[in-house]
């Protein structure tokens, strides 16, 4: 009785322990998907290159076994209309003399490729058609010519019915995939098919490899067709793309932890990515969409030395993995996720971020001109003539912004999180952390808030203070001073008190002896001691004052950086970064 109670107990405990704990296995033995778009010359078409035979295999058959065997440098092209150089063409005139539609030779198949080749090529020989076998997940029909309509093909399926061979044109536009040899002729087409892929052997890397538009990448490629696009996945194990990742995430030359540091947030938002049943075919993206990834190019051996040293280790919330998002440059407090994006996540929690503050990208300041500005709004809407003012409304509990409203002649748009980034411009925004001044910005001054080196000057020499009176902004002893960058229009040394406002004389009312009046943006004048100047409230220039490079999320890299510089371990550094994790 007791040792039936003993097994029930082992039983419960292994069954517990299988519902609690997820295992990964080493890296080496985990794949993973990557678009592959650099350095792709062209959307429609590559260059391949092998280390001797390209190999073709259907991964769903064999990755051992190839379907096909192909010499060294093969194009690999997708399946539309070309000129006589092989460029693509939008137009499909007379002078188009490569298009999308074939010929299926209806009583031709065959087991394998060498065999389907054979015949294709003798038929090429007799009837002055370019013949090559097609691969349809199975076995090997034979496909023939480049035709650029239905009328040509036709014209030649007719022949070639007199001839007793029977036919059917197939229109193969943005489907099909050709593969051409160094002469021109296509040696093997095949319908766009996620299980196809590429791959030759690499002695000196002792894997499989394959060189595409002159860049190597470990492991395997494979093709399939969007509207006007050839697109490229390679196929490869998750340490090899590790390898081809963390050199371009983070400096080769910077403290050994931080750059562990770095591989285990990578490692763990790849698998984290994972999707064997992606409708697209690819887990990740090969750049800022995913994680930055350059192939065998981008290796460096002290980045390996740190993949191959942690393997295996990722970072766990709760027994499941987590989300690992990181950026460049904090800017002093990374954020919560959900005021970036939109889910709340317990372990991406806004922390103090010191150690950041190393970063060039701390403080910066970027701007747009309205000319800028408006060319962006218009582009979704052509309504849009003019633009009035660009302001935060809202910003978090750690200033980033939440909302941004873009004022135009047909009204306001609002833009909140990082929407404001994606519409302005990734490389305009370099965060969410900023505010915005115009060229034509007010500073509302205390009655003593500058102090002159020279005391024979006063506050009258900059404005009266009764010059410029909003009652909605100013109270009894305020004024007003038109922004002028860092330059000073006296010579006096002077110091401003950083509690002073400045704001946007747009839309705006001025109250006076005679009444309230909205200030006319092209007839504003300042009447001080020194005269009347005439100055303009709209605004003709946006600078935007930012912190942080990034969206601020999970990891800082400069702060990992310095957080090693000063001793911490990857492990210490992951979990100030992310809360309440584990790494195992």
């Amino acid at each position: 009785m007791s040792k039936k109670l003993l097994k029930i107990v082992m039983l419960f405990i292994v069954f517990t322990t299988m519902l609690t704990t997820v295992c990964y296995a080493a890296d080496s033995d985990t794949t993973v998907r990557i678009r592959v778009r650099r350095p792709r010359k062209f959307d429609e078409q590559v260059d391949l290159k092998g280390y001797g035979n390209i190999n073709v295999y259907n991964i769903l058959e064999s990755e051992e076994v190839p379907i096909a065997i192909l010499d060294e440098n093969v194009d690999v092209l997708l399946d539309t209309f070309y000129n006589n150089k092989y460029l693509m063409q939008e137009g499909y005139d007379s002078n188009t003399i490569i298009g999308p539609y074939h010929l299926k030779l209806t009583n031709y198949e065959y087991p394998d490729y060498n065999t389907a080749k054979s015949n294709a090529d003798s038929l090429t020989a007799n009837y002055g058609i370019n013949f090559y076998p097609f691969y349809n997940g199975k076995t090997f029909n034979i496909y023939g010519g480049n035709f650029i309509n239905n009328a040509v093909a036709s014209d030649k399926k007719n022949a070639l019915l007199q001839s007793g061979i029977n036919c059917e044109v197939v229109n193969g536009l943005n489907k099909n995939i050709s593969v051409y040899d160094t002469y021109n002729n296509i040696v093997l087409m095949y319908s766009s098919n996620y299980n196809i892929y590429f791959s030759s052997y690499n002695n000196d890397l002792n894997c499989n490899s394959i060189v595409i538009d002159k860049n190597t990448y470990r492991g395997m490629m494979a093709f399939s067709t969007d509207i006007n696009k050839l697109v490229s996945i390679n196929k490869v194990s998750l340490d090899y793309y590790l390898y081809g990742v963390i050199a371009n995430e983070i400096s080769a030359v910077w403290p050994i932890e931080a750059i562990k540091a770095q591989v285990l947030a990578a490692r763990t938002y790849a698998v984290a990515n994972i999707s064997p049943n992606s409708t697209v075919g690819y887990d990740m993206q090969d750049n800022q969409n995913s994680q930055v990834y350059g192939g065998y190019g981008s290796e460096k051996s002290i980045t390996n030395a740190c993949v191959d040293e942690t393997d295996g280790k990722m970072i766990y919330y709760d027994n499941k993995l987590i989300t690992a998002f990181f950026h460049s440059t904090s800017g002093g407090r990374t954020e919560n996720s959900e005021n970036i994006w939109m889910t709340p996540l317990p372990y991406l929690k806004a922390v103090d971020d010191p150690y950041s503050n190393i970063s060039p990208y701390t403080e910066w300041q970027k701007s747009l001109t309205k000319e800028n500005i408006l060319s962006i709004v218009k582009e979704t809407n052509a309504n849009i003539t003019d633009v009035y003012n660009v302001v935060v409304t809202k910003v978090s509990e750690n200033e980033r912004v939440l909302e941004c409203i873009i004022s135009t002649n047909v009204g306001d748009i609002i833009l909140k999180k990082e929407n404001v980034r994606a519409t302005l411009g990734y490389d305009v925004l370099l965060s969410s952390w900023f505010t915005i001044t115009t060229d034509c910005d007010f500073y509302l001054i205390s009655e003593n808030s500058l102090k002159f080196d020279n005391k024979e000057n006063s506050n009258d020499n900059i404005l009266g203070k009764d010059s410029l009176l909003d009652d909605s902004l100013l109270d009894d002893s305020a004024s007003s001073q038109q922004n002028q960058g860092n330059s000073n229009s006296s010579s006096n040394t002077e110091t401003q008190n950083p509690d002073d406002k400045r704001v946007s004389l747009d839309n705006k009312y001025i109250v006076s002896s005679s009444g309230t009046s909205k200030i006319d943006n092209n007839n504003l004048s300042v009447i001080s001691s020194s005269g009347t100047s005439k100055l303009s409230a709209a605004s003709n220039v946006y600078y935007f004052n930012g912190r942080g490079w990034g969206h601020g999320v999970g990891m800082s890299q400069y702060g990992a950086k310095k957080m090693a510089e000063e001793g911490f371990t990857y492990e210490q550094i992951l979990k100030h970064y992310y809360t309440g994790v584990e790494i195992k």
